[in-house]
């Protein structure tokens, strides 16, 4: 399964890929919505991880973008924020994102929910399911 974590802060991105890479998950990461459009479009990325301190026209911008880009798999988006406002939450999910995580983010839970999206979002392929699979039992 494929990663894509975007955050603008190297060391807050560099945590979180560590913490995803060894367990076994492979990581694309972006410090801004143009890249990180790119590398969708590049690559079956499974789930985004979009660290922001608060819900911005970017992350809005991106997940439009990427829900417009039709691609053959569903793509789980989840934002990381520092606020943890209702009204930003409830704008995100009406534009697209699926899941919200305040911070300090524990990684383990973080984890835990990139899990859950798994199981949301569903694959679109026996592979797809038997690689998770695999990877799900290694982790755990």
């Amino acid at each position: 399964m494929k990663i894509l974590i975007i955050d603008n802060d190297t060391t807050g991105r560099g945590n979180i890929t560590d913490f995803f890479h060894k367990k076994g998950y492979h990581i694309f990461q972006s410090s801004n919505v143009t890249r990180a459009i790119g590398i969708v479009q590049l690559h079956p990325i499974s789930i985004i991880l979009y660290s922001k301190r608060h819900l911005d026209i970017d992350c809005l911008k991106l997940c439009r973008n990427i829900r417009e880009l039709k691609k053959e798999r569903y793509i789980y988006f989840i934002v990381i924020t520092k606020k943890d406002e209702k009204a930003e939450k409830i704008e995100g999910l009406k534009q697209g994102i699926d899941a919200f995580v305040t911070c300090p983010v524990d990684l383990e839970e973080l984890e835990a929910m990139v899990q859950a999206g798994m199981r949301i979002a569903g694959f679109n392929s026996s592979k797809d399911k038997h690689s998770i699979s695999k990877q799900t039992k290694t982790i755990l």
